[in-house]
């Protein structure tokens, strides 16, 4: 699995132009032990995900396993390929 795209042109004004329309995620969490407010990470995924798909980028987080490690791979691909 590749995990960069050699060419941007694509997926770089898409991103731009979504990230114009994301407005921000609701911290509606209390971490009980520090006091600080978070937002679960549903949470922030559904407040990009149409904003990134009007702009033809799928968000996926697969996991690979590197050096006999699980990792969590977050990929933005755009319907180019990129």
């Amino acid at each position: 699995m590749e995990l960069n795209s050699d060419k941007q042109d694509k997926i770089l004004p898409a991103l731009i132009e979504a990230r114009k329309q994301i407005t921000g995620v609701v911290k509606n969490e209390k971490n009980p032990h520090w006091g600080n407010a978070y937002a679960k990470l549903p949470d922030v995924i559904n407040c990009v995900t149409n904003d990134l798909l009007e702009h033809e980028i799928l968000l996926s987080q697969p996991t690979l396993v590197i050096d006999g490690k699980p990792i969590l791979v977050t990929e933005l691909m755009h319907i180019s390929g990129q």
